[in-house]
Parts: C-alpha cells; sequence; structure tokens
C-alpha cells in the first residue's frame, strides 16, 4: 500500500511540474498596431517602444512597410507604449496584458508637429532597433556620440543599458560577459571592454541570453543563461590598426592618462591598454573580485539538469574593494588580450590584466552637546584611513577540433588578489577646558587571495543530429592567506581605564572537483532527452586564531577561544539526472 502511494505522489508531483514549465513557457505577450499620417499614410520605420510604468525600457521595435508592428517578448502586466517619427508628435498609449497573450491597440494616427523648424530628404533609414528572435539588435549610427566616445558612452544612449555603481546593465540585469564579433575580450570583464574599444569602429549592439557551451553543443537548454552583450564591428575596420591615446592634468596635482591599441586581421585580434588616475575611477570590476574570493559562480537561471558545483569559502570581498565614495583613490591597470584561429582545427584566445588600486581618506569631527546651564561636552575625532589592493588575472580559452565529430575546449584561469588595510582613530571628550578622557584605536590587516580553475570539456557527436556525448571535468583550488592587528585603549590623564590588544591569522582553502557525463538523444521531430551523472568532492578547511597581546612586552601572547575557530569538510556529491524537452516553433517544454 505504501509503495502504491508513493508511486502516485511521484506521478501528481511530475504532472503539477510539466504544467509549471509550460505556464511559463507561455509566460510571454507582445502587443501589435497600425502606425499611420495624414490622409492614411503608413509610416514606415515609426519608433515603438514598450514601456514600463516606471518609463523604463520594456521592448522595442519598427513599424513595417505598410506601416504595421509587433513588439514582443515580455511579460505580462500595464505598460505604456509610445509611438515616435521624426516630424510627427509623439503618441502615448497605456494596455495591459493581463488577460491575454496579444493585445492589439489598432491604428494610431501621428499629427505633425505644429512648427517645423527644417525640413529634410533622408534616403534610408536605420532602424535603432530590431529584435531577431531572442537577440535585441540595436545600430550603432543611430545614436549619437563625440567623435572620440567610447562603446561606453555609445551603449550607455541606448535603450535598456546603463552603468549601475560601475556595473553594466542591460535590460535590468548585470551584464556577465561583452563579446567582440562572437569572441571573448578581455575575459569576463565587461568595463574593459566597452571602456577602450572606440564608438566609431562599432556596427551594431547585440543583447540575448547566452547559453552554456554545453546546450550550444548539444541542442538541450540547461537553464544556465547569461545577459551577453556581442559588439559587432563594422566589416571596414576589422582589418587595420586603431587606437587612442589621452592625459590630462589639474588643480591639486590631479591626473588621467590611458592608452589603447588593437590590431584587427580576419580572425586575429590583439588588444592593448593601459589607464592610470588619482581621481577615484576603479578599473577593476565587481566580477574580477567576486572571482577570486569565492566559488565559481554561473550565470542566470540555474535549473540544470543534474548538475552539481559549490563554491568554497573565500574573504569577504570587502577586502579587496576599494570605497568610491571616500577619501582619494589612485588606480594603474595594463592588460593585453590576444585571439586568433592558429590552425584550421585550433583557436585561441586569451587575456591578461593587472590593477592597482590605493585609497587614502582622512576625516575630522567636532560635536558638541548642550546640557542644561552647565558646560557644553566636546567630542573631537580624527581618523585616517589606507588600503592597497592588488589584483592579477588571466584567462584562456582553447578549442581543438580533433574532426567534424570531435572537439575539446580547455578554458584555464588564474586570479590573485592583494589587500593591505590600515586605519587609526584618536578620539578625546572634553568639559569646557577640561580633558574627560581620550581613545585611540588602530587597525591593520594584510590577505592573500587566489583561485585556480582548470575547466576540461570534451564533446563527441554521434553522427545523428542531436545525438551528443559530453564529458566535462573542473578541478578547482581557492585559498585566502592572512593576518590583521588590532589595538584599542582608553585613557583618563595617566590612567589606563581600558584597552584590547590582539593579532588574528586567517587561512582558508577550499579544493574541488567536479565530473559530469552527458548523454543526449533525438527521440521525435522537435523531442530530445539527456541523461546524466554528476560527481562532485570537496575538500575544505578553515583556520582563524586569535591571541591577546598583554601589555608587558615579556610577557606570551594569550590564545582567546572565543575569537577563534577551525573547521574541516570534506563531502562527495552525486548527481544524477534524466530531463525531456519540445520544442514547437518559439514554444519550449522542458521538464526533469
Amino acid at each position: 500500500m505504501r509503495f502504491i502511494t508513493f508511486r502516485a505522489f511521484f506521478f501528481l508531483a511530475f504532472i503539477i511540474l510539466s504544467c509549471c514549465s509550460f505556464a511559463w513557457a507561455q509566460n510571454v505577450t507582445s502587443v501589435a498596431g497600425q502606425v499611420n499620417g495624414p490622409g492614411a499614410v503608413p509610416l514606415e520605420g515609426a519608433f515603438v517602444v514598450v514601456l514600463k510604468p516606471d518609463s523604463s525600457f520594456a521592448a522595442g521595435g519598427t513599424a513595417a512597410a505598410d506601416g504595421s508592428f509587433k513588439v514582443e517578448g515580455f511579460a505580462p502586466g500595464i505598460f505604456i507604449l509610445k509611438i515616435s517619427y521624426i516630424g510627427y508628435a509623439v503618441q502615448f498609449r497605456s494596455f495591459s496584458t493581463a488577460s491575454q497573450a496579444v493585445v492589439n491597440v489598432g491604428t494610431i494616427a501621428l499629427q505633425p508637429k505644429d512648427r517645423e523648424l527644417i525640413t529634410t530628404t533622408i534616403e534610408g533609414k536605420i532602424p535603432p532597433v530590431v529584435n531577431k528572435g531572442d537577440t535585441l539588435s540595436m545600430a550603432a549610427d543611430a545614436y549619437k556620440v563625440n567623435k572620440d566616445a567610447s562603446t561606453e558612452d555609445l551603449v550607455t544612449k541606448m535603450p535598456g543599458i546603463q552603468i549601475v555603481d560601475g556595473r553594466v546593465q542591460a535590460q535590468g540585469e548585470n551584464v556577465k560577459q561583452v563579446l567582440v564579433d562572437g569572441k571573448p575580450f578581455f575575459g569576463n570583464d565587461p568595463s574593459a571592454t566597452l571602456k577602450n574599444l572606440p564608438a566609431e569602429v562599432v556596427d551594431k549592439i547585440e543583447i540575448f541570453d547566452r547559453k552554456s557551451d554545453q546546450s550550444s553543443f548539444t541542442g538541450f537548454d540547461d537553464g544556465n543563461t547569461s545577459k551577453t552583450i556581442n559588439v559587432i564591428t563594422k566589416v571596414n575596420r576589422r582589418n587595420g590598426m586603431f587606437g587612442r591615446a589621452y592625459a590630462g592634468y589639474g588643480t591639486d596635482d590631479r591626473y588621467k592618462a590611458g592608452l589603447s591599441f588593437n590590431k584587427f586581421k580576419g580572425p586575429q585580434r590583439i588588444s592593448i591598454l593601459a589607464q592610470a588616475n588619482n581621481i577615484n575611477e576603479q578599473n577593476f570590476s565587481m566580477e574580477d573580485l567576486v572571482g577570486a574570493v569565492g566559488g565559481g559562480g554561473a550565470g542566470r537561471g540555474g535549473a540544470g539538469i543534474g548538475r552539481g558545483g559549490q563554491g568554497g569559502p573565500g574573504a569577504d570581498i570587502g577586502s579587496f574593494f576599494v570605497d568610491q565614495k571616500n577619501g582619494i583613490s589612485t588606480s594603474n591597470m595594463a592588460g593585453i588580450n590576444f585571439s586568433d584561429n592558429l590552425t584550421k582545427k585550433l583557436e585561441f584566445s586569451g587575456s591578461y590584466f593587472y590593477n592597482n588600486s590605493s585609497n587614502v581618506a582622512s576625516s575630522n569631527l567636532l560635536r558638541s552637546y548642550v546640557i542644561g546651564q552647565g558646560a557644553q561636552l566636546k567630542y573631537r575625532e580624527a581618523s585616517n584611513q589606507t588600503s592597497e589592493n592588488l589584483n592579477h588575472r588571466l584567462n584562456l580559452k582553447i578549442e581543438y577540433k580533433i574532426d567534424s565529430l570531435q572537439s575539446v575546449l580547455i578554458q584555464p584561469r588564474f586570479t590573485f588578489q592583494r589587500s593591505a588595510t590600515a586605519a587609526n582613530t584618536a578620539g578625546s571628550n572634553s568639559e569646557g577646558d577640561s580633558l574627560l578622557n581620550e581613545s585611540r584605536s588602530r587597525t591593520s590587516g594584510k590577505y592573500d587571495a587566489y583561485n585556480v580553475a582548470l575547466p576540461i570539456l570534451y564533446r563527441l557527436k554521434l553522427g545523428k543530429p542531436g545525438r551528443t556525448i559530453s564529458l566535462e571535468g573542473t578541478p578547482q583550488l581557492n585559498t585566502t592567506i592572512g593576518s590583521g592587528e588590532l589595538n584599542t585603549q582608553v585613557t583618563a590623564g595617566s590612567a589606563l581605564i581600558s584597552g584590547q590588544n590582539q593579532v588574528t591569522s586567517l587561512n582558508k582553502s577550499t579544493a574541488s572537483i567536479l565530473g559530469t557525463a552527458t548523454y543526449t538523444e533525438p527521440i521525435a521531430k522537435g523531442q530530445q532527452v539527456l541523461a546524466n551523472y554528476s560527481v562532485y568532492y570537496s575538500e575544505a578547511d578553515a583556520n582563524k586564531k586569535a591571541f591577546d597581546i598583554d601589555a608587558i612586552p615579556s610577557q606570551p601572547s594569550i590564545f582567546n577561544p572565543f575569537l577563534s575557530n577551525t573547521s574541516k569538510s570534506r563531502y562527495t556529491t552525486h548527481s544524477p539526472g534524466i530531463g525531456h524537452q519540445l520544442t514547437k516553433g518559439d514554444f519550449s517544454l522542458t521538464t526533469g
């Protein structure tokens, strides 16, 4: 009886999962209509934008030759439709897709503006935004920038792309990678590519959710995607050399200088760049820091079938990130990127990046307290903080095609980071001209962290389209080593009221290896099954020790068990999985 109940429960859960996946796959809506001018003349190329209630970009497109339009690819909700055309007044329409998947707003008639300053005849219009399946393509020539502008200046003028706290965001998500003509450029640092590639060489900007290498090979969508920008360069700029150099100097010895050199020759790309400044411009991205101090995280999505993977412990990311809101930061950066098809079977790309950033912050505080008719109480404080962060990053990608059916993909990566911080604070309380007490504190720390990984992926096609075998292995090592000091004391005159003198040491390391075997098989038109098995093994050791140092130098340090901890872990994870995918046109249903 128990066995029958369990089978019924499993069958019911599978039906619920399939229904949820079906509903999710259909959770995309569209809006359609017609744009005309006076006399029912179709307005080809009219710009149609779907805005959220907060006026942020949701989707966009242009009207066809007959004036019709259809914008799709956004979730149900309440939206504002904005229709514009040169020389005509902008029209707005509100609509809701809560009760239907396709909304038809009918014919929208645009009226000429009351006053036309200049009449211009344009031959050939560039559609600013074009939807190509799941890819949003934007023409660079439709957005005006200065002649010396970078690609970052260009993309920030495009709808849906913005820079938030130094991170590149597209359609509300952090961009994980920027490709140049479909190839990696300076590893996973979007800022390095956009800041140093001139806007004048850009033809189009594409935004899409990039599938994993495994999904692209097998055709089975494992749900692991990452928001990606692909910079399409102009054809006439893909062969030759170009670059720029700049320098500036101002008051208080403020400076900024940099250079970039690019050599493009067919599939061969060589780029060298350098930059230095002391105006609080930070060169490395948040992704660099996450990659070194934590485990290797995947992109967005993550409902992979039977995929394992864990990240080991690392240092606090704040130990490596310079606070750009306080103090003066000095940054130096240099990098080189190379990619080429070395032979017909061997493709290679690699980049090395160096960053060094130091920060100095000083502050003075005077606070007065008025209590009744008595004398004023005053608190004075002076503080000084310094930090220095060093970062080396190496990324390689080697793909060897053994024959038409077999290939090997190797992607080694190495990151080393060093952080050194120091802070001194002195404070005093006084009543009138009488000193009540004084306090002093000093903290310092120095930490090194490195990450080494060697993902290897072997892929084999078995003759029939969709029938594949993949073997993947990823050994990885994360380590953080460092120490810190703390010294505080409070005195009243020559008497010591309280004090603390401590030294801490930190040693963390995680070694892991992930192995995965995957098999895919087409069972009918538009249908594919996947079976895989993953094994993940991890060894993690963490050791933090704290010692209290006696005021008498001759006395030995005293171990502090309350601020110390040691941990060791060894575990193995086995993850078998099976899945089924049904695809019909734009419709996709995946169960597993």
